[in-house]
């Protein structure tokens, strides 16, 4: 997903260059949360649209002589769209694929995904498809029905029952002097205050930031939010006056027969790009390399090893032993997961509720577990609930795309905080290489270092959307403690999340990563600083968060047909689990760990699930042997994003002396 901002400062106002400079640059910098990978700008003048977008971040974009050029040109009116891009559907170096988008003589800026795009234009004969970005089926579509005698808001609200998936949008036209604001999920708001500016974001605390920067001129009590399945019509030339319609009120959209055409029109003029970076682009694995990479005699070798009698766990889990009769230690100590019900749960929220906003904000990864837990908290508890997700770079466009079938089905507002993407990829790059050059499972949690801010920035989020809570809806049964137990840690609280380690085991962990640095200097690198930031966030930022499945049963086969049947959530190509399918490091870690250790996550997972009596040890057995092979393409998804060699990674990892030796 991406950030979407704008503003429309009538001819009575006045305003100074440079102030507007100023402001522009704020509006994309409280804006850059959102998407750090490419960045865009369009300003409508009386005769024309000039439109500038580039491969890198607002950050630079805002330095370049362009975008001041265009800012600064006189005109009667300052009329301006802006986009910060997350890239999903389409490579960033096409130009053509990157936002302002324009088409059809409309330049739009979109924020969200349209899963449908394949289906749609499959269904359009008359007009060709010429760019990979899912945003060009919106000027299309509208385009072609005000060709086809339909009223503006016809057009409108036509499109938008076309589209699957969330969508907030601006749009400028060459033959009219309305924009347009929609969206069906409710991410867009606008700020319209007495000295007659409108300002639109797709956050309220893009807006909040931008009044606190600027207090003589703005007040953030005349904020307002664009709900979802609404659209606005603001005229560019007075502002006295915003038409607002609902896109799923037909008769309403029938009865408003708006004719805002005009004859005459005006150019659309794409600035010429800067030198453009280079990035890798992803290839299809050919499943003839399968025979490469899995050595049937390692395999063999895996089944063979030693289990527990009662779980599936293999003699090579850290600090496994086996009692006579052959149960582990892990059984033993295993704590049945008693939940609270959903009256404590309700009465928890409560607690927590801010009375005033009545907002709960609700963690999306995109994985089947938190979508799973967006459809309970709106649907089955009912509450007005706000997403959060924090994208690091490894969430694969299959969530991104889930993500927004959740958010425009359910008609809820996401806010989406984007890193440094390229700078993060980057630094996993460098932590992965210098791991293949000493491998060493104690240290394979480098490579998610990055994404631990995800607590920092959840805590920031429900500061700013004013809720006192978060749903969190991690499913107690996937406990991964062993990655701690490679690294010296023992830690068997199965009921409790890693981060809950005692003061102790993070000493101790800190003391085994500080070993491994001094004897691998790869890992003095670029992404020290961005490591311990995540370390502190993991450990040691407040986790006070409601987690649901503490209250109600976490029941695979219902989670999985409730997501699949009611929203047509989308499955990988290359697994039938629905476990970790939206996270593009797993399949690379898990390869790893199934490949030296002879288990993954998918192993304590199961196991946990036998414990609860949930599965049977056979199931158990069968299900982690099916999803533990290997994800080729998926692993090399990630080597491409990253930038390292996919064959030659794969070989050194499958050269490292196995755990489970001669078995």
């Amino acid at each position: 997903m991406c950030g979407i901002f704008g503003a429309v400062i009538p001819k009575k106002n006045k305003f100074d260059d440079k102030e507007l400079e100023k402001f522009t640059q704020k509006l994309f910098k409280f804006s850059e949360s959102r998407g750090k990978e490419a960045s865009g700008l369009a300003r409508l003048f009386p005769k024309k649209i000039d439109v500038i977008k580039e491969p890198f971040p607002s950050s630079f974009l805002t330095k370049i002589h362009k975008f001041k050029k265009i800012i600064s040109e006189k005109s009667d009116s300052f009329v301006i769209m802006g986009h910060t891009r997350l890239v999903t559907n389409g490579t960033l170096e096409k130009k053509e694929n990157n936002q302002p988008v324009v088409r059809e003589d409309i330049v739009t800026v979109h924020n969200g995904i349209i899963v449908n795009e394949k289906d749609i234009w499959s269904e359009i004969k008359d007009v060709e498809r010429e760019f990979e970005v899912d945003t060009e089926l919106i000027p299309v579509l509208l385009r072609k029905y005000l060709k086809n005698g339909d009223s503006f808001s016809i057009a409108i609200s036509k499109t938008f029952s076309k589209i699957e998936g969330m969508a907030s949008i601006c749009a400028f036209f060459t033959d009219s002097d309305h924009i347009l604001l929609a969206t069906n999920n409710g991410s867009l708001y606008f700020l319209k205050d007495k000295n007659n500016y409108l300002i639109f974001a797709s956050e309220y605390n893009i807006l909040k930031s931008l009044c606190k920067k600027f207090k003589s001129q703005f007040t953030e009590e005349n904020i307002k939010k664009l709900n979802a399945n609404k659209a606005c019509l603001v005229n560019t030339r007075d502002l006295e006056e915003l038409i607002f319609f609902d896109l799923t009120d037909e008769k309403a959209v029938a009865n408003n027969n708006l004719n805002i055409i005009n004859t005459t029109k005006r150019t659309i003029n794409v600035l010429p790009s800067e030198k453009a970076n280079h990035y890798n682009i992803t290839q299809n694995v050919n499943y003839n390399d399968r025979q490469d990479f899995i050595d049937n005699s390692d395999y063999e070798k895996i089944k063979k090893m030693r289990r527990c009698k009662i779980c599936i766990l293999p003699e090579t889990m850290p600090f496994i032993n086996f009692d006579k009769n052959g149960i582990c230690n892990y059984c033993k100590s295993y704590k049945k997961i008693k939940l609270k019900g959903k009256e404590k749960l309700n009465d928890d929220i409560n607690k927590y509720l801010n009375k005033k906003t009545d907002k709960i904000v609700v963690a999306l990864s995109g994985g089947r577990d938190s979508c799973y837990g967006l459809h309970y908290a709106k649907t089955v508890l009912g509450l007005n609930v706000v997403t959060f997700s924090y994208d690091w770079g490894m969430i694969t466009d299959l969530a991104r795309r889930n993500q927004s079938r959740m958010c425009a089905k359910l008609g809820v507002e996401h806010i989406l905080v984007s890193a440094n993407i390229k700078r993060k990829r980057e630094n996993i790059k460098k932590n992965v290489k210098a791991w293949l050059r000493k491998p060493d499972l104690g240290t394979i949690p480098l490579f998610m270092a990055g994404d631990k801010q995800y607590f920092y920035y959840a805590n920031k989020v429900m500061k700013q959307t004013a809720s006192r809570a978060i749903i969190m809806s991690e499913n107690n049964l996937e406990r991964t403690h062993f990655k701690h137990g490679f690294c010296g840690v023992e830690h068997n609280d199965n009921i409790r999340p890693a981060y809950f380690l005692s003061s102790g085991d993070k000493f101790k962990m800190m003391l085994y990563f500080f070993k491994k640095f001094v004897g691998n200097p790869g890992y003095i690198n670029s992404s020290l600083l961005d490591s311990f930031g995540g370390y502190l966030s993991y450990y040691f930022v407040p986790h006070n968060y409601i987690y649901l499945f503490n209250y109600v049963p976490w029941l695979e086969s219902n989670v999985n047909n409730v997501l699949v049947n009611e929203y047509n959530w989308e499955l990988a190509g290359d697994t039938e689990s629905t476990w970790r399918i939206g996270d593009g490091t797993a399949p690379f870690y898990n390869y790893i760990y199934y490949t030296v250790a002879g288990f993954t996550e998918n192993d304590t997972f199961r196991s946990n699930q036998v414990r609860e009596g949930i599965i049977s040890r056979e199931e158990a057995l069968e299900l982690a042997d099916r999803d533990n092979q290997p994800r080729l393409e998926s692993i090399k998804w990630y080597c491409d994003t990253i930038g390292i060699d996919f064959k030659e990674s794969l070989k050194i990892i499958n050269l490292i002396p196995k755990l489970y030796g001669d078995v």
